[in-house]
């Protein structure tokens, strides 16, 4: 907030309700609910609720109601691992320095890993 982040985009906001109505579909039609991210809206949704929740963000009647139609909160294992993890605070300097050198925090979640850090900082927010 003190450096003019802006917590939501100008996209608008689709209700909780609707998109775990939209998962309980996808997984009567297909047998699962591991939606890949790059199935649109419900793949950014599901990815949303996954990093809330391993963040310890997401609501408990919300974590009941996903575990309810057996959600998978871990993806399935992958060979080999992307590297280790980058401490919070080493992010928040490069959004500091992109704030400076740009005069905005609006990355988007395409450019690199601070692009995905200010995507879950902002779906762990809300």
């Amino acid at each position: 907030n003190s450096i003019g982040f802006k917590w939501t985009l100008a996209s608008p906001t689709v209700p909780w309700e609707t998109r775990f109505d939209e998962l309980v579909q996808y997984k009567a039609k297909r047998g699962h609910s591991n939606v890949p991210r790059s199935q649109g809206q419900l793949g950014t949704w599901v990815c949303t609720q996954r990093s809330a929740y391993t963040a310890g963000s997401l609501a408990q009647d919300r974590v009941d109601r996903l575990e309810g139609i057996g959600f998978r909160w871990a993806k399935k294992a992958t060979k080999g691992k992307t590297g280790p993890s980058v401490p919070w605070e080493i992010r928040f300097d490069e959004l500091i320095q992109h704030k400076a050198k740009h005069g905005d925090c609006n990355i988007p979640v395409k450019q690199g890993k601070l692009g995905r850090w200010v995507f879950r900082q902002r779906s762990t927010h809300k």
